[in-house]
Formats: C-alpha cells, sequence, structure tokens
C-alpha cells in the first residue's frame, strides 16, 4: 500500500496542476480518472501520480489553448490501432473485420499510443489543406508532429467518449504518419451519421479540402516524455 503521507502528496500536486490546466483548456483537457472511466481501464497508483505530478508546464498548456489543441492522456500501456478496436469496435466504423485488420497492413499493429500526455490539434494544421503530404509536412510548426494512427484514434474516441462530441466538424479529414500497404499515408476522419472514426488509405499526391494534416506537440519538444 502506498504511504498514506505520500498518497495526499501527490493528490495535492495533481489537484493543483489539474486546475491550473481547467483554467486554461476548459473542456479541452481531460485528466486520467475520466479518460480511464470511458474505455473501462484503469491506470496504477504510480501512473496516477505521475500524471498528476507531470502535468504539461503552462507554456505548453497556453500553446495547446492558443493554438485549438486539447490535452488527453495516453493509456495506461501501450497500445496498437487493433488494441484500441478490441476495446471498442462502437467508435470505429468499418465493419468486421476492418480493412486495416488485414495481415498486409502492419501499421495498425506497429503504429502506438503511448502512456504519456498527448497535447493534439483539434483539427488540421492551419494551411495544410489541399495539399500533398510533402506540402502539408512544410505547414507544420516549430514544435509539431505528425501523429500517428493509434494516437489520433486515441485521442479522437477518448475526446468523444468523455465530452460527447468528437473534437472536429464533419467532413474533417487529419493525415498521420501511419503508412498503409498501398504505400500512401492514412488519414482520420470523425463521422456522427456512421457514428464512428473513419480510417482510410490513399495516395499522397491526394489533394482535397477537407483533408489536412494532423499534428501534436513534437517530438523536439522538451515537454513530451512517456510515462510509467
Amino acid at each position: 500500500m502506498p504511504d498514506e503521507k505520500k498518497l495526499d502528496f501527490f493528490q495535492e500536486i495533481a489537484e493543483r496542476n489539474y486546475t491550473e490546466a481547467f483554467e486554461i483548456l476548459g473542456g479541452n483537457f481531460i485528466p486520467p480518472v475520466q479518460a480511464a472511466a470511458a474505455w473501462g481501464l484503469k491506470y496504477n497508483y504510480m501512473q496516477l501520480a505521475c500524471r498528476g505530478v507531470l502535468v504539461p508546464h503552462r507554456e505548453v498548456l497556453e500553446w495547446a489553448r492558443d493554438n485549438n489543441c486539447m490535452v488527453v492522456p495516453g493509456p495506461p500501456r501501450k497500445l496498437n490501432l487493433a488494441d484500441i478496436r478490441k476495446l471498442n469496435v462502437g467508435t470505429l466504423y468499418g465493419g468486421l473485420p476492418a480493412w486495416y485488420e488485414d495481415p498486409a497492413e502492419q501499421f495498425s499493429r506497429s503504429d502506438k499510443v503511448k502512456p504519456e500526455w498527448l497535447v493534439i490539434r483539434k483539427g488540421w494544421v492551419p494551411d495544410s489543406t489541399n495539399k500533398s503530404w510533402s506540402e502539408q509536412l512544410a505547414t507544420l510548426g516549430h514544435f509539431e508532429d505528425v501523429l500517428n494512427v493509434a494516437e489520433a484514434v486515441w485521442a479522437f474516441d477518448t475526446y468523444y467518449k468523455v465530452r460527447g462530441e468528437y473534437p472536429f466538424s464533419d467532413i474533417t479529414y487529419v493525415r498521420t504518419s501511419s503508412v498503409y500497404s498501398g504505400g500512401g499515408h492514412v488519414y482520420v476522419g470523425c463521422h456522427w451519421d456512421v457514428a464512428g472514426t473513419v480510417i482510410i488509405g490513399d495516395s499522397d499526391d491526394t489533394r482535397r479540402s477537407f483533408i489536412g494534416l494532423a499534428s501534436l506537440y513534437g517530438f523536439d519538444s522538451p515537454y513530451r516524455y512517456e510515462l510509467i
């Protein structure tokens, strides 16, 4: 059993950090307890302590607010797209089995969302629509990186499960860093009419007004770290 004094200490820090995050981001901040309840998962004591103490710095939270981002906790353990689908088929559109469950689609098993805080745009990177993949990369900001499909689906579906709405409007797709067997990057969309997250593999040369680039606070940032 954890020491009660340590428990009180960590809880006090977590409450202070969560209060600050809610003040800055409002409903765009999701704490671990809400995410766990939404997915039917559990974080252990040390995982909750780490997440509470290591909430992204205020500068990152303010950047998230100013760039239309949400801040959500990653899962208690690394999960790939196939794992996420097993947790809740209802939020992933595409029938059973889904096209990305084919053995040829390695991205659905190799690309994972990690147990870390995720700072993710609620839509596409500005000025990234009507562009090819290579053209879209030039629109990324200094601290931004392209998230993979598991990170995107986990974050978008967590937001939906907790807040009751998808983080961006219908007829919106965002390209991820995940690559399907055809060689192009996978893009993700959230559709109310089909009740689920849509995952599509397409050519990197496809340019559409409704396909932008997905991003998160990136790997070159000193504030991104994997938690236990």
